[in-house]
């Protein structure tokens, strides 16, 4: 999605629909700005992706021992905003954390300056087998 697309507005909305639904909802982004505005726009507590994983920065541990030791995430839903900005490391321990029977919604900006880690991995998303993507114009 486009900058100016309403990603924003969306999480917004998906947000109001699960809280009205009693859903568990964690919400998280990859930097402490954006998981800052997000919080402010939907009114939900956001984090960011390395403090709901309970993992430090990565020079603090191996990258192999980072994902042996991911901790489960429980919720109904998952929602990371600002995705594009993740490499594919940080992508990979989400998809492993989130239990079975969570919904994970990954919202992102594919023309969005490519993270600073390995390969742009938002773009992979669109390659894997039941994995519903939407584009706005």
């Amino acid at each position: 999605m486009d900058h100016g697309t309403g990603k924003t507005t969306i999480t917004k909305f998906l947000v109001e629909i699960y809280n009205r639904e009693e859903l568990k909802v964690e919400i998280a982004a990859p930097t402490g700005k954006a998981a800052k505005r997000i919080s402010e726009v939907t009114g939900h507590t956001a984090s960011t992706v390395h403090r709901l994983l309970e993992i430090g920065k990565y020079e603090d541990s191996s990258i192999e021992k980072i994902f042996l030791d991911i901790k489960p995430i429980y919720a109904d839903i998952v929602i990371i905003d600002e995705a594009s900005m993740m490499d594919t490391y940080l992508i990979t321990y989400i998809v492993r954390a989130v239990q079975k029977g969570t919904r994970l919604v990954i919202i992102g900006d594919i023309n969005q300056l490519p993270s600073v880690g390995p390969r742009k991995s938002i773009r992979r998303f669109n390659r894997i087998r039941n994995v519903r993507s939407c584009k706005t114009k």
